[in-house]
């Protein structure tokens, strides 16, 4: 097992145990959907969220390659990781009968789950900025023009502003389309 292959495997333990959070919070939704209605917005944060740790998991295996392994690099990547972690776990009620829908749940928790997200994400790439030979600024000078990024990032913050129902479909559907969008164009991703 190389270095890099050591230092991912806890890094993917993380991210896997957040995915298993979601994936076992969405049952436990799901056993309760006779006695409470579940709605559109908490399955569709919850599918984006899913989406979004697969690329996070693909983006940091392809741009951290060449990371050195010591303390403050593990600490830094598993710290991302235990964000995702902490957004997975707030994505879905513990005691789904506490709320009167899963929607309100979602209503009072989403700017938790949005900001980690959002941390996490520019966590990463300001990790992968500085290993590249542009460094931090450079490469964010270069993401700010990126469609994806913009795209991403900005209805990431619109969703986090504005607590609409239909501002949070249209944000998913679009974050969600997006992700469609890149893997179609993005032959390194397939």
């Amino acid at each position: 097992m190389s270095a890099f292959e050591f230092f991912f495997s806890l890094f993917g333990l993380i991210l896997g145990l957040a995915i298993a959070t979601i994936a076992g919070g969405m049952s436990d939704v799901l056993r309760e959907r006779k006695r409470i209605p579940i709605g559109l917005l908490t399955p569709l944060m919850a599918t984006f969220l899913l989406i979004d740790l697969t690329s996070f998991w693909v983006v940091s295996w392809q741009s951290l390659s060449e990371i050195r392994i010591g303390f403050p690099s593990m600490l830094s990547v598993v710290s991302l990781a235990v964000v995702y972690v902490f957004a997975a776990g707030m994505v879905l009620p513990k005691k789904v009968e506490e709320w009167a829908s899963v929607d309100e749940y979602y209503l009072q928790h989403y700017r938790w789950v949005l900001g980690g997200v959002l941390f996490a994400n520019i966590g990463l790439l300001t990790l992968v900025g500085a290993l590249s030979d542009e460094g931090v600024l450079g490469s964010w000078l270069n993401r700010l023009f990126r469609w994806q990024d913009m795209v991403y990032f900005g209805v990431l913050i619109v969703l986090m502003i504005f607590p609409r129902r239909i501002v949070h479909l249209v944000g998913y559907a679009i974050l969600l389309f997006g992700y469609v969008a890149i893997v179609v164009t993005d032959p390194s991703l397939t």
